[in-house]
């Protein structure tokens, strides 16, 4: 699963957007930086993606589950 921390004052921040959710990746070109306004605007991205980020793992085990129920019932037939 994917870490995001919210960070203040970067040193390379736009004007107005004290505040920045980063991403660290393996690669340092494709770590990933969200600019906002508010920590809580921040804080709110973060936990809105990392709750997705729960979503579609539950997702993928469910139809992995039908997938293999589905199975089970042709090999039964």
């Amino acid at each position: 699963m994917r870490t995001l921390y919210v960070m203040k004052d970067e040193t390379h921040a736009p004007a107005g957007f004290a505040f920045s959710v980063y991403e660290n990746r393996l690669d340092p070109k494709g770590s990933v930086r969200a600019w906002f306004k508010t920590e809580s605007d921040a804080r709110l991205f973060s936990s809105a993606e990392q709750e997705i980020q729960e979503l579609k793992r539950k997702l993928g085990d469910v139809k992995r589950s039908a997938s293999s129920a589905y199975h089970r019932g042709l090999l039964v037939h």
